[in-house]
């Protein structure tokens, strides 16, 4: 499926969601019907089998809204390419005012804004490494100990 993402037409329709006795079913463009839609999110969605069109999930109000109106209609779902979560591009902030700056008041913000970037990056939380670990445990075992310990000496007295 991931060669044939460059191959369809922004508007060609790839599969249909279909409501039938047992639930929503995707039918894809080649006309292979998969297994009901069974599952749901908690705000909402239905959550779609694999398909061409690359849908993940369709708003269960709106399709029952849909199918109410049109019992033997189907929704059609065209290409929907992935989106990819990340860092934020690495852009500058207020890029098209800049340019409105003297030369050396340029030069001034972006090394600002520089700096900003790198004290962020160092204030990141680093994974901890093997040792690290052990040693917190340690103390957090050594922490359970006292209070024992504390909590025998309260009984005692």
């Amino acid at each position: 499926m991931s060669e044939m993402k460059n191959e369809f037409a922004p508007d060609e329709v790839l599969a249909r969601v279909v409501k039938r006795d047992d639930g929503y079913h995707v039918i894809d463009h080649d006309g292979t019907e998969g297994p009901v839609c069974s599952k749901r999110t908690s705000d909402g969605y239905i959550i779609l089998t694999p398909n061409a069109s690359n849908r993940k999930n369709i708003n269960e109000k709106n399709a029952k809204a849909f199918f109410a109106a049109n019992p033997n209609g189907c929704i059609e779902l065209t290409y929907k390419a992935s989106r990819k979560l990340g860092d934020a591009p690495k852009t500058l902030p207020n890029a098209k005012l800049i340019s409105y700056l003297s030369e050396e008041d340029q030069a001034e913000y972006k090394a600002i804004i520089d700096r900003a970037i790198a004290a962020r990056e160092a204030d990141r939380k680093k994974p901890m490494t093997d040792e690290e670990k052990l040693q917190a445990k340690i103390a957090k075992l050594k922490a359970q100990i006292a209070k024992l310990e504390a909590q025998e000496e309260s009984a005692e007295a």
